[in-house]
């Protein structure tokens, strides 16, 4: 039934470009604005763009900002947080230039950074800030919501993410 959904939701108008998305276009790899070339029609605020590619979002997230009147929705992943701090830092305060902060999960797969008191990977949820009402207000119940978010490793608990 799970398979059913899934391959539901990729038929037309929905695509899904079985290609992973890096700076540079290759035989296996796609770049941001080649996706966008293949939607150039879309009207605006049509695309949500779903991104988890492995420590490269921190690559393409200029790209994909240059394409944002077209982006409703951004659901994404970011690793390597401790890492890669100043980049983390730089890309979402350039995502939150267009979009607000809807939500905000650690990911328990992923090595808690006790120095940052935040977990190595987070998962991101962005809404471009114009389909916002304009009474958003941002919430600082702690994460994870009870009843949204579960466990990415199901046999171990989810970080608490204080905000």
């Amino acid at each position: 039934d799970r398979y059913r959904r899934y391959q539901r939701l990729f038929t037309t108008p929905n695509v899904h470009i079985e290609k992973a998305v890096a700076s540079v276009a290759s035989p296996a790899t796609v770049t941001i604005d080649e996706l966008f070339a293949q939607i150039e029609s879309a009207p605006p605020h049509r695309v949500l763009v779903s991104m988890d590619i492995e420590g490269s979002e921190y690559d393409v997230v200029d790209d994909l900002l240059g394409h944002h009147d077209a982006i409703n929705m951004i659901v994404t992943e970011f690793h390597h947080v401790g890492r890669h701090l100043d980049q983390f830092e730089r890309s979402i305060s350039q995502i939150k230039r267009f979009f607000d902060l809807v939500h905000l999960h650690g990911n328990n797969c992923a090595p808690y950074n006790h120095d940052l008191d935040l977990p190595e990977v987070l998962e991101l949820i962005f809404v471009h800030r114009s389909l916002m009402p304009a009474d958003s207000q941002y919430s600082s119940d702690d994460r994870p919501l009870p009843g949204l978010d579960v466990p990415n490793c199901p046999g171990s608990p989810d970080y608490v993410i204080r905000l």
